[in-house]
C-alpha cells in the first residue's frame, strides 16, 4: 500500500478543525474529536484511508458556533495536542 504524505493544506485544515471541534462540540465528545485529530495529522495518515477524517473534519468547520462561543481567531484559546495531559 503506496501512502500519500499529507500536503500542508489538509494538515492545516485539521488542525484548524481540531481546535474548531471544542467550541461546536462542547463537552468530551468535542474533546474526543480535538484529540482524534490532533492525532490523526501527526501520524495517523500513514496508514492511509483518511477519508472519514476529512470528511469529520469539513463537518465541523462548517458547523455554526453555538450561542456565546468564542470565535475562531479568540486570543487566549490553547487547543490540547495529543499527548498531553488531560
Amino acid at each position: 500500500m503506496t501512502v500519500t504524505p499529507m500536503t500542508p493544506a489538509e494538515a492545516t485544515r485539521l488542525r484548524s478543525a481540531a481546535t474548531r471541534a471544542l467550541r461546536t462540540h462542547p463537552g468530551p465528545i468535542g474533546e474526543l474529536l480535538h484529540r482524534e485529530l490532533l492525532a490523526w495529522q501527526d501520524f495517523g495518515h500513514r496508514f492511509g484511508g483518511g477519508r472519514l477524517t476529512m470528511r469529520v473534519a469539513d463537518e465541523i468547520l462548517a458547523a455554526p458556533l453555538p450561542p456565546g462561543a468564542p470565535p475562531d481567531w479568540s486570543p487566549g484559546l490553547r487547543p490540547v495536542r495529543a499527548g498531553d495531559a488531560a
